[in-house]
């Protein structure tokens, strides 16, 4: 939710005070007063609430949940997204406390295929080893009841059928690693664990992956990035500024330091700290010679911080970005961007 310093215009009292009479100068200005004092509290107001801005409020004002409510008793059913993917629910799908619910609930899924997209919602295409990673698209998919989630192991799995534009015929399903909350764990990928086949089945003319699911939570379709290509680390020192790297799905920390490759769907995100201002990426993990974007930005009490450098990858590389106060329209305009970094 969009959050707005709200002022009030005195300009009208001031007009009334100019025409009424004398005796009524001491009644006006005593209304002056008052509201002009509670003009000033209702600043204030706003400014507390501006500054508890962080990145979890970025994720809320900037991604895009989409919810559909299904009753038990219409099941199988199925939940179409807004970019065409499907999610075929069976009847059983879904318990609480390891019981069948029935009656009405509601699936919620976020849905990422751009560069923007990722972004926005601050998640990235690492692999846990360190790799970066190709992405054909992911998503998250919750379920709750009355407010409250559902168990998140399925007691039958989801069908899903995810919209894709790459013509490949095949990809790979990955999950999320670890969970929100875990220490200061980073957001990364894993190889799913509830899948037979890892390769995804590529439905021809339809443009879609399609697998099944056996628990609520992220997945995702890739592949690794450049795999064959010779690999080094790059360092990133941060001019200007400071800040605590961010964990797993922003439970802490706000500074986020990113490379958008050139032309691929790829947002690898930089976490190892090597100095007082400068971040890494994964030793060895980025191929050389490829182009991109370095995106750094930064939520902290309220306040947004942006930079930014185009590079080309070169052996042992260390760069330099200058990070400044800027709007969050800005930076939200800036992520835009990347949709057309080709």
């Amino acid at each position: 939710m969009q959050r707005f310093m709200h002022k009030l215009h005195l300009n009208g009292i001031f007009i009334i005070i100019k025409f009424q009479k004398m005796k009524h100068i001491v009644f006006y200005a005593i209304l002056l007063a008052c509201v002009t004092f509670a003009g000033c509290e209702l600043g204030n107001e706003d400014e507390t609430v501006l500054e508890n801005y962080e990145a979890k409020d970025f994720i809320d004002e900037f991604s895009v949940v989409q919810k559909r409510t299904l009753n038990t008793s219409n099941l199988p059913d199925t939940v179409i997204t807004s970019k065409g993917s499907k999610f075929i629910i069976q009847p059983g799908t879904f318990t609480k406390n390891g019981n069948p619910i029935t009656g009405d609930f509601a699936v919620e899924i976020k849905e990422i295929h751009q560069r923007s997209e990722i972004i926005f919602n601050l998640t990235n295409t690492n692999h846990v080893s360190g790799k970066p990673l190709l992405s054909d698209g992911f998503f998250h998919i919750n379920a709750t009841q009355n407010g409250e989630n559902l168990d998140k192991t399925l007691a039958n799995p989801v069908r899903v059928e995810m919209k894709t534009n790459t013509d490949r015929g095949y990809s790979q399903l990955w999950q999320a690693a670890g969970e929100a909350g875990n220490d200061d764990d980073s957001f990364a990928w894993e190889q799913e664990q509830d899948g037979t086949d890892n390769k995804q089945n590529f439905l021809e003319g339809q443009g879609v992956f399609m697998f099944d699911i056996g628990k609520l939570g992220w997945f995702n379709c890739d592949i690794y990035w450049e795999d064959t290509a010779p690999k080094t680390t790059v360092t990133v020192n941060i001019g200007g500024m400071t800040g605590s790297i961010a964990s797993l799905l922003q439970d802490k920390g706000g500074l986020y330091v990113f490379f958008c490759a050139k032309g691929d769907n790829v947002v690898a995100q930089f976490y190892s700290k090597s100095g007082p201002n400068s971040i890494k990426s994964y030793d060895d993990s980025m191929p050389i010679g490829k182009e991109g974007k370095i995106f750094v930005v930064m939520f902290h009490k309220g306040k947004f911080y942006y930079g930014m450098l185009n590079i080309t990858i070169s052996a042992d590389m260390s760069v330099t970005v200058n990070v400044s106060e800027n709007t969050k329209d800005f930076i939200q305009q800036q992520i835009a961007a990347l949709d057309n970094f080709n």
